[in-house]
């Protein structure tokens, strides 16, 4: 566990507030920072589905296109293109019409 002080300016008379700030680093993985199941599973589908995203998006795509290129015209890409893809899970994004 670490500490961090910052310091914020005062309006009257200038004076100083610090304030001290416990953290914790991170694993690399939040879903083991958090304690949930399987965290190297759900950091894996979140990185594929990041991956999906972007290519998605570079290749400005719809999501009846993207399923047809992915070979998977019985499924539907559920991406919302207009925002990054936060912990949503493979299985979530790909699903039967």
């Amino acid at each position: 566990m670490g500490y961090c002080r910052t310091g914020v300016k005062g309006g009257r008379g200038n004076a100083k507030q610090t304030t001290t700030i416990a953290y914790e680093k991170s694993s690399g993985n939040v879903f083991a920072d958090l304690g949930l199941p399987h965290p190297e599973q759900e950091l894996l589908k979140a990185r594929l589905t990041l991956q999906i995203y972007r290519i998605i998006k570079a290749r400005q795509l719809t999501q009846a296109q993207a399923a047809r290129q992915a070979g998977a015209p019985d499924l539907t890409i559920q991406l919302d293109l207009s925002h990054p893809p936060a912990a949503r899970s493979s299985g979530e994004m790909l699903s039967p019409r």
